[in-house]
């Protein structure tokens, strides 16, 4: 997850061996590049750009790795000290444990991809974690403010094309061989709405958090057009992530920001606060009854998983193990919704949840563990750097703690019902 963090390295030993400084800025360069270009690119004559984007994640990811190793080894005994391994220590027992859910996995073949994935993606938390100073978190924070300005435009191009230049009334504003292949549902540069809808989700506090530290005009379209999309896709599970990430937002921001400006009681304030997220939840009751099929399917997914995790409970099935075993679990009912025999389904539909799966208990606690432990770390920064104020302005980093801290915990939400962080079509998800 990136984050502000109190680790950079100390600065005597920044640049004690040849190309160590050199190395570091290619690294705090090249991450949010790759961050957009896996987010914003597509494959012209498709609307499925996932083996693009996989391929960026693949090549970009290994170069990025590569960096990262080749500038431990100049540092080489420096690289780490002790008491770092405190702070890096749910992460590192995490990643170990991945490589041995993927040894212990019955088809290594079938599992690579999500093993590769996972090594890439909590690689890049440790780099984040320990390379990235305060100038590369802002620099990393603008590229992903240009990312998300290119797919909500994208988005919102493909909001008025499927409103007003019916499909088969000829071409309209959408140039590109896609348009309309989700109906007039939009997403965007990323193949799928429930992918477009979690990386709205994600990008959604921290657009908010930018514009209450800058106050710049020109974050307001963005939020707009972020939530135009957001409920263009039509997405049941972004709706609720983003009704959970508002409440969340509201109180984090209501208690470290303005405890001590609040002029209403603290009851008051949480009942307006869950206005919208009520109103979200109603909103998808109502979908839900009009398109009951989504939910059935997740439903009886999501039985066929948890006796998957009653077959190897303690240490799982592996990592990526889920494609080729769900066949033999997979309820009759699949095949009533889909209208075929048949059918294919390579998750879940709910991360956490799968994650047991794969990983077991032993593995599934270590990832609740991670989250636990990025949550408190990043409330005890909230709390230490908004007390005592007096009414001063908060300093920039609590903004960007706040819209990272809330960003993440809105995005887990969503995957409460969709698996879109495992998928490099929502581009930096996984890695925050």
């Amino acid at each position: 997850m990136a984050k502000k963090n109190n680790y950079t390295p100390e600065l005597e030993d920044v640049n004690f061996a040849p190309g160590v400084g050199f190395a570091r800025k290619a690294i705090c360069w090249w991450l949010p590049l790759l961050y957009l270009l896996v987010s914003d690119s597509f494959y012209l004559r498709t609307y499925d750009s996932a083996q693009v984007k996989i391929t960026l994640l693949q090549m970009g990811g290994v170069s990025l790795l590569g960096m990262w190793v080749s500038l431990l080894i100049l540092e080489g005994r420096r690289a780490f000290r002790r008491e770092d391994f405190i702070l890096l220590a749910p992460f590192f027992a995490y990643l170990l444990y991945v490589i041995f859910s993927f040894f212990h996995a019955p088809y290594w073949g079938p599992s690579v991809d999500d093993f590769v994935r996972y090594v890439l993606y909590m690689s890049v938390t440790l780099i984040i974690i320990r390379e990235f100073t305060t100038e590369s978190i802002d620099r990393l924070t603008k590229i992903l403010i240009i990312t998300a300005y290119i797919s909500v435009l994208y988005g919102f191009i493909q909001f008025l094309d499927t409103r007003w230049f019916p499909k088969e009334q000829g071409p309209g504003l959408d140039p590109f061989v896609w348009r309309g292949a989700f109906a007039q549902r939009v997403f965007s540069t990323y193949g799928n709405p429930n992918f477009f809808g979690n990386f709205l989700v994600l990008i959604l506090p921290i657009a908010v958090t930018q514009f209450l530290q800058k106050r710049s005009v020109l974050l307001l379209p963005l939020i707009f057009l972020n939530l135009l999309c957001l409920y263009a896709t039509e997405t049941k599970g972004a709706w609720l992530g983003f009704a959970i990430s508002f409440f969340i937002f509201a109180m984090f921001y209501g208690y470290f920001f303005l405890r001590e400006r609040l002029q209403i009681s603290k009851v008051k304030f949480v009942l307006i606060s869950a206005i919208i997220p009520v109103a979200a939840f109603i909103t998808i009751i109502v979908f839900t009854y009009m398109r009951p099929n989504s939910a059935s399917f997740r439903v009886a997914t999501w039985l066929s998983t948890w006796e998957m995790i009653e077959s190897h409970p303690l240490a799982g099935i592996g990592v990526g193990s889920f494609k080729v075993i769900y066949p033999a679990y997979r309820r009759p009912v699949i095949f009533h919704i889909e209208g075929k025999h048949n059918t294919e389904t390579d998750h879940a539909e709910e991360e956490h949840l799968e994650q047991v799966m794969d990983n077991g208990i032993i593995g599934g606690g270590l990832y609740f563990w991670l989250i636990i432990f990025v949550t408190v770390v990043g409330l005890r920064a909230l709390s230490a750097l908004t007390d005592n104020l007096k009414g001063a302005r908060p300093p920039p980093v609590a903004y960007d703690i706040l819209g990272y801290l809330t960003a993440l915990l809105g995005m887990l939400a969503h995957n409460l019902t969709d698996v879109s962080m495992r998928f490099v079509s929502s581009g930096c998800c996984r890695a925050w």
